[in-house]
C-alpha cells in the first residue's frame, strides 16, 4: 500500500442536499453488536462533485475493497466486512479472515454465491460463506512472501477470477478452484479496483491522488484499450449493480476520513466503450504490412505519444508526434503480432493491433 496512500492528498468532498435520516444508531453484525461509535455518524448526502456522482453515504473508517451481490453492497474493514444496503444502512458482517488488525484491506467481489476478498498486506485470496465469514477456499497469489506485496482488485468474470498487483503493474486471470494462474499480464500502469461488466474488463487507477482513469481492459492481452477521467479521489473499492457505477473512497493518508461510498451515473460506461471518441480515432493502413505501414489521424494531433508494444506489453519503440499521419517502418522489428499505444497530452489512450509479415 505504501505506492498509494504515502502521498497526502487532501480529497474535498463538497455534500448538499442533507438527508436527515442517519446510520442506524444500533448495529447487529452477525453475533457481534457494535458501538453507535464506531462508525462514521455522519448523514447521508447527494454530492457536488464536478463530473459523475449522484450520491453517497459515509462509511466506517480505513475501510477499501467493494462489490455487489445483487441485491446489497459489501465492503472491507480492518476487522469485518461489512454488507449495507444502498442507502448506507448497515444490515450485517462477517468477520475480517486476515484477523484481527489495522492492515486488513484489499479487493472484493461476489460469484454469485460467495464473496472472494485478497488480503493486499499479506497477499492470499479467500474465498468466503457471506452467510457466516466460514473460509471455504484460501490460495496464497503470486506476490505472497513479498515485503510489500500490493495486491488489490478482484473481478467474476462468471468463471475465474481476475487480480490485480499494482506494483510492480500486473493483472492475473485465476483458476477459482486451485488458485493456479492461467494467464499473467504486464499492464502499463497499476491497477486497484477491477470489474467484469458485460462481458468486458475495466479498472481504475489513481496517479498520486490527482489523476484517476477508468480504463477499459483488453482481457486476452491486459494492453488498455480505451480510458476515460474518473473524478473521486483515492478509488479503494470499485462495483456496478447493473445500473451505475459504485466507487468507495478515501481520504488522506493514513487516517483516511471522510471514506464514504458514491454513485456514479450509469451513462459514463459509455464513454469508455472500446473505441476513443470520434476525433480520437486513427485507421493504420496498410495492416498486415511487410516494411511501412501508416497511422492515419482524422484530425491534427500536438505531441502525441506513440508506443509499440509487444503482445507481453514490452515496449518495443516509443515515438513523439504532431500531424495527421505518422509513418511506422518495419526497421528491426520481427514478423508477428504488436499493439500500437497512442496516448495524447489528457491521457485519453487508443490501442491498435498490427501485424508484420
Amino acid at each position: 500500500m505504501k505506492f498509494i496512500f504515502f502521498i497526502a492528498i487532501l480529497a474535498q468532498f463538497v455534500g448538499s442536499n442533507i438527508n436527515a435520516q442517519s446510520l442506524n444508531n444500533n448495529i447487529t453484525i452477525s453475533g457481534y453488536n457494535l458501538s453507535p461509535t464506531t462508525l462514521n455518524n455522519q448523514n447521508n448526502s447527494s454530492n457536488s462533485l464536478s463530473c459523475d456522482t449522484i450520491f453517497s453515504f459515509p462509511i466506517v473508517n480505513d475501510a477499501s475493497g467493494l462489490t455487489w451481490d445483487g441485491h446489497n453492497l459489501w465492503y472491507v474493514s480492518p476487522n469485518y466486512i461489512y454488507k449495507v444496503a444502498t442507502n448506507g444502512a448497515y444490515i450485517d458482517s462477517i468477520a475480517n479472515p486476515g484477523g484481527l488488525t489495522n492492515s486488513n484491506c484489499g479487493g472484493l467481489t461476489f460469484d454469485g454465491i460467495n464473496l472472494w476478498y485478497v488480503n493486499e498486506q499479506s497477499a492470499e485470496l479467500f474465498k468466503l460463506d457471506p452467510s457466516n465469514g466460514n473460509i471455504l477456499r484460501q490460495f496464497n497469489l503470486p506476490s505472497y512472501g513479498q515485503i510489500d506485496p500490493n495486491g488489490w482488485g478482484l473481478a467474476w468474470d462468471g468463471n475465474y477470477i481476475w487480480h490485480s498487483q499494482y506494483l510492480p503493474e500486473k493483472l492475473f486471470k485465476i483458476n477459482p478452484l486451485t488458485g493456479s494462474i492461467i494467464n499473467m499480464y504486464t499492464t502499463t500502469t497499476g491497477i486497484l479496483g477491477l470489474q467484469w461488466i458485460n462481458g468486458k474488463l475495466y479498472g481504475l487507477h489513481h496517479y498520486g491522488g490527482v489523476n484517476m482513469e477508468l480504463f477499459l481492459i483488453d482481457s486476452n492481452t491486459g494492453l488498455f484499450l480505451d480510458s476515460a477521467d474518473w473524478c473521486i479521489p483515492v478509488p479503494l473499492g470499485f462495483t456496478w449493480d447493473g445500473e451505475n457505477f459504485r466507487n468507495l473512497s478515501s481520504g488522506p493518508y493514513p487516517a483516511f476520513g471522510l471514506q464514504r461510498i458514491y454513485t456514479v451515473y450509469p451513462d459514463f460506461i459509455s464513454s469508455v466503450s472500446g473505441n476513443l471518441n470520434e476525433n480520437k480515432t486513427a485507421d493504420i493502413f496498410p495492416n498486415p504490412f511487410i516494411d511501412e505501414t501508416a497511422i492515419v489521424f482524422n484530425r491534427e494531433y500536438n505531441n502525441v505519444t506513440i508506443k509499440i508494444l509487444d503482445v507481453l506489453g514490452k515496449e518495443i519503440k516509443s515515438f513523439n508526434f504532431s500531424g495527421t499521419r505518422f509513418a511506422l517502418i518495419k526497421d528491426d522489428m520481427k514478423a508477428g503480432i504488436y499493439f500500437i499505444h497512442i496516448a495524447d497530452q489528457n491521457k485519453n489512450v487508443l490501442n491498435k493491433k498490427i501485424i508484420i509479415q
